[in-house]
């Protein structure tokens, strides 16, 4: 969970420490600017004071411009200077956030708690491991992901968050052994880790739970460790490699027990500066068990992309940063158990499969 620029970073002009006066000293405040006014014209004023009061009448002193006359300007600034001095003292008596103008609020500490939203619409449903559950109708997928940030630091693991989430696959076409539209739903929990230098582990186990009563539900472990290489401020190939466990039950038709695979990949991005347009080319290889597809191969399936997506600035950041993504997507099934099988929907053999989506990402 994208910190925003705080309004009170501007350092605050110092005022006089007058303003530091308490409110129970205001009740001095008419006292203290009278004895100023006194002292100040006592003391600029040769015309004033007992030993000449009664030599002149008041009305000389203008009528004949005296030098009363011309210090009389400047009393009534040494006046207004107090009062201006004094003034803030009066406007935030009593208040005592303001009782301190040099003070700067601190910046609102940053939020633990963040998500993601998307919905992903597509002419197919085809799962990592190359089943093509559908490729009839339109499939929406929405993903819902909360992210807590536990730890940030500086030292080798310099971040620690905790994921939690669900998925679903809702078709338009009736599907599976009780068919129905709501295909699939997905419990999500992962731990991740940060490390120096760009590296991050990835911990996630999810289970498959099939709305249609199509198989028993699977569990699941990946464990993903990938590498943001930032080779330049605009591109990037942000290399990774992960271990699939199945826990408990098979994600595949085969009947053989639990197994594993392996998946390489790139995705390297570019992100010009003149266009507002962020581009994907994500290629993965995955690499089964002996067991896991029921047939050995060295190559279950490969799959190459071309993803381009851009944000909806439009929209004000206080609902969160959105983008509206496009993506065609090629897959090549190897192994020949998986070609044979074929996909749900249809039961024929199918070797590789062209898939289309768009869809909006919702950040917060």
């Amino acid at each position: 969970m994208p910190p925003f620029p705080h309004p009170q970073t501007d350092t605050v002009p110092a005022v006089p420490t007058a303003t530091s006066s308490t409110p129970g000293q205001l009740h001095q405040l008419p006292q203290k600017l009278s004895n100023l006014l006194i002292i100040n014209a006592l003391t600029t004023c040769p015309h004033a004071g007992p030993q000449n009061a009664k030599k002149k009448p008041a009305m000389y002193n203008f009528i004949n411009h005296s030098p009363m006359n011309i210090r009389l300007p400047r009393l009534i600034g040494t006046a207004l200077a107090v009062l201006l001095t004094l003034s803030p003292c009066v406007l935030t008596a009593g208040d005592p956030k303001s009782s301190d103008p040099t003070a700067i609020e601190p910046a609102p500490a940053k939020s633990r708690i963040g998500g993601l939203f998307q919905i992903d619409i597509s002419d197919h449903y085809i799962t990592p491991r190359g089943l093509t559950v559908e490729n009839q109708g339109v499939i929406f997928q929405p993903l819902f992901l909360l992210f807590f940030d536990l730890y940030d630091g500086d030292g080798f693991i310099n971040d620690v968050s905790l994921t939690l989430g669900v998925w679903n696959s809702i078709h338009t076409e009736k599907s599976g052994a009780d068919p129905g539209y709501w295909n699939e739903i997905d419990p999500i929990a992962g731990l991740s880790f940060g490390f120096q230098g760009g590296f991050k582990l990835d911990t996630t186990w999810t289970a498959f739970e099939s709305m249609t009563d199509s198989y028993d539900t699977p569990h699941n472990l990946e464990v993903k460790l990938s590498y943001s290489d930032n080779l330049t401020d605009t591109f990037s190939i942000n290399p990774f490699v992960s271990y699939w466990l199945e826990i408990t039950n098979k994600t595949t038709f085969a009947t053989t027990d639990s197994s594993y695979y392996f998946t390489v990949g790139i995705n390297p991005t570019y992100s010009p500066k003149s266009i507002p347009v962020r581009f994907e080319l994500p290629i993965t290889v995955l690499f089964p068990a002996d067991d896991f597809y029921g047939e050995s191969s060295t190559v279950g399936l490969w799959s190459i992309a071309l993803k381009a997506s851009t944000p909806l600035t439009f929209i004000s950041p206080s609902f969160g940063k959105w983008f509206l993504y496009g993506k065609a997507t090629y897959h090549a099934f190897e192994n020949d158990a998986l070609v044979q099988f074929g996909s749900f929907a249809t039961g024929q053999p199918d070797d590789d499969e062209f898939q289309f989506s768009t869809g909006i990402t919702i950040i917060f």
